[in-house]
């Protein structure tokens, strides 16, 4: 039963973190998103998540009143009112708005701080992309481990602002909060990637130690090799990574087609069949 209720919650996170970054935006993801919340109700991130799908395909009305079905014992009622604020927004009800999110104040906990990162960066104007920034910053501050939804959001908005400072604060702000993680060394890696090839490729070897079975963190440095021409060191990479994917997962899919399309690039026909 324990781990059946582990299963259980790991696909709910799973499906809010593809809703949030577009990887899952199929016919059905209302239909899946109520479901969820029809067998636990308290749910805020999927509720939050499920008034935002709503809100995207401009059933504005529809996404406040899936907000104001939330039970009294909700969790996070802060997530949902921030949530609110961007549907006013989204619903171009400006000042409604506004006056939301002044009444809420900073954010408190690492999912509202991730709904106010991107609050802002949809608000756009001055400063708006900045203020995303350090808002996705807190989220990672709050969160109670390594996320990887919050992570990617502190990457996103650092590269959104297109200076070195910011990918670097991003990758220190992870190596100090996260310094045994695997899972952020891979994200260190990536924030260091458009400058320090150095300390990106040892940021993959240390994500690498830590979890020796994480497929990720191997593509890249195959990636690296691939550039620098060193094509049986490469595949090797590539081979191991890809040997800690399920078959026909749409991870092994993905990762196959960076394979393909890199072999192509560089000429390396009979591996791009492999």
């Amino acid at each position: 039963r324990a781990g059946s209720e582990a299963l259980a919650e790991q696909e709910r996170d799973e499906l809010v973190h593809q809703v949030l970054s577009g990887v899952f935006r199929g016919s059905d993801t209302e239909k899946r998103l109520r479901a969820v919340l029809a067998q636990d109700p308290r749910l805020a991130a999927q509720r939050a998540v499920l008034a935002l799908e709503l809100s995207r395909l401009k059933r504005f009305e529809e996404s406040l009143a899936t907000l104001g079905e939330a039970p009294p014992d909700a969790e996070d009622p802060r997530e949902l009112e921030r949530v609110h604020a961007m549907v006013l927004q989204r619903a171009h009800r400006l000042d409604e708005a506004a006056a939301m999110v002044r009444e809420l104040g900073p954010p408190r906990t690492a999912c509202e701080a991730y709904f106010a990162s991107l609050a802002a960066e949809e608000e756009g104007g001055p400063g708006a992309e900045r203020l995303a920034f350090e808002h996705a910053r807190r989220a990672v501050y709050l969160a109670d481990g390594v996320s990887e939804i919050f992570v990617e959001r502190l990457l996103v908005t650092a590269n959104g602002l297109g200076q070195q400072d910011e990918a670097q604060l991003a990758a220190e702000t992870l190596e100090t909060h996260f310094p045994d993680s695997a899972l952020a060394w891979f994200y260190v890696g990536l924030a260091w990637s458009h400058s320090e090839p150095e300390r990106t490729r040892a940021a993959f070897e240390r994500s690498i130690a830590f979890d020796p079975q994480f497929a990720q963190p191997y593509v890249c440095l195959h990636l690296i090799h691939m550039e620098q021409g060193d094509f049986d060191v490469a595949r090797e990479l590539f081979e191991r990574g890809l040997a800690f994917t399920p078959v026909g997962s749409e991870e092994r899919r993905g990762l196959l087609d960076v394979r393909v399309n890199m072999c192509l690039q560089a000429r390396q026909f009979d591996d791009a069949l492999f």
